[in-house]
């Protein structure tokens, strides 16, 4: 089970830590952010069972506030929810419990909304808010003008254990997670950078993940390959390191498809999806519908025509409770495979499923009609692009009967059956 260590790590041991467990991403913080108000001495590092990171955390004490903030997940914390609440609760009972404390909800992207939202939701007062001057007048005055004239608008305070309603709390956190994962978005694009700017590259093949020797545009690896796997593959050759296990030739058909490796249900925002709160779901619990990052950017014919409907979130957060699926392989494969589709379709979760594993439900909406389970919202979103869009809808229960609508050939069942 995950954990959160119970030693306090200064800046430089809990750097080692995370650069040790995740070399192919170190841990690093701006310059600016390393120095005066924002420098934080004190960290929590939360791991795996084998003693991995998995994300971190930091805070400074001053006389009248704490600083917080620092939150960061390696490649590995991003696949589990629930690392920023085990290790914000964690904080909670190590800082003074008199004193304020003082964090910036600042996002690269410049869109800070949803970030001030959930610092709401944990109970931060921003300026403007109804409790702001409450708070900050508790700060000393030096403290209060030095924090107001770097952050006018994302300055936020609050007490350690301000009063928030339950839910509000849980979304808090459920936003968090994605805040912080979103920030280490632009490291893993940094990663890519770096991949292909050397002698080789990855691309999506019909078996999955492949990487292609530049000098040749040779393919080298001879099965398919996990997004991460390919990765790897990289920095090994690289590094001149063995890369045999890539490119050993099959023993026999193999039972275990590159699919059934690369399972995770969730959209993740490693792979492109990012929040479209306007698009309101029946029965969502308190999460939001999601869009590819192409999509919003009016990328209407590209190959990520893809959205994730807040009510699928929800119902796979209650039903799946794991991230045993690949979502984003699943589109690829919708979208590009050619294999027909109707309005509304569905396939079994996992190869060769039965009437007793999950299943997966999606829709195809064209051009100019409403997007799907939007009943009794006010306004109803449309498709507006020139091309179909792939939503997915919802998970059913393992013993729910057969859907009402067109099973799909995900896993090309019917090939194999020949």
């Amino acid at each position: 089970m995950p954990k959160v260590l119970s030693a306090v790590y200064s800046y430089e041991d809990m750097k080692s830590k995370w650069n040790e467990d995740s070399p192919d991403r170190p841990y690093s913080r701006r310059d600016e952010l390393q120095s005066g108000r924002y420098a934080l001495d004190k960290w929590l590092i939360r791991v795996d069972d084998e003693g991995d990171t998995l994300a971190v955390i930091g805070w400074k004490e001053h006389s009248k506030h704490t600083v917080v903030g620092g939150g960061l997940t390696t490649v590995k914390g991003e696949a589990l929810r629930g690392n920023m609440k085990a290790l914000m609760e964690a904080r909670s009972s190590q800082i003074p419990q008199g004193n304020m404390m003082v964090t910036a909800l600042v996002h690269q992207s410049g869109n800070n909304e949803r970030w001030l939202r959930f610092g709401r939701g944990q109970g931060y007062q921003f300026p403007n808010d109804s409790r702001f001057e409450e708070y900050v007048n508790q700060l000393p005055p030096a403290v209060k003008e030095d924090w107001l004239g770097a952050y006018p608008e994302t300055f936020g305070i609050k007490p350690v254990n301000p009063t928030s309603a339950p839910e509000e709390v849980e979304k808090a956190y459920y936003d968090m997670e994605l805040f912080v994962i979103s920030k280490s978005q632009n490291r893993i694009s940094n990663w890519f950078s770096l991949i292909k700017s050397t002698n080789y590259k990855i691309e999506l093949g019909s078996a999955g993940f492949n990487v292609i020797r530049l000098q040749d545009n040779k393919r080298l690896n001879t099965i398919g390959l996990s997004r991460s796997q390919a990765k790897h593959m990289v920095s090994d050759l690289e590094a001149g390191k063995d890369v045999s296990k890539y490119t050993s030739p099959r023993k026999g058909k193999s039972t275990r498809s590159w699919k059934q490796v690369l399972r995770k249900w969730m959209p993740l925002v490693t792979d492109g999806f990012m929040e479209l709160t306007q698009y309101k779901t029946k029965d969502s619990g308190n999460y939001e519908s999601m869009i590819h990052r192409d999509l919003m950017e009016g990328k209407g014919d590209g190959p990520n025509r893809i959205l994730v409907a807040g009510h699928y979130i929800y119902r796979g957060h209650q039903r799946v409770k794991t991230t045993d699926a690949q979502l984003y392989h699943w589109s690829q494969t919708i979208l590009h495979s050619g294999k027909p589709t109707a309005r509304s379709n569905w396939f079994y979760m996992t190869p060769n499923g039965s009437s007793q594993d999950f299943k997966v439900m999606f829709d195809m909406i064209p051009r100019g009609e409403r997007l799907p389970q939007q009943g009794g919202m006010r306004t109803k979103l449309t498709n507006p692009t020139t091309q179909e869009v792939l939503v997915f809808t919802t998970i059913y229960d393992k013993d729910y009967g057969e859907p009402k609508a067109q099973w799909y050939d995900m896993w090309d069942e019917r090939e194999e059956e020949r």
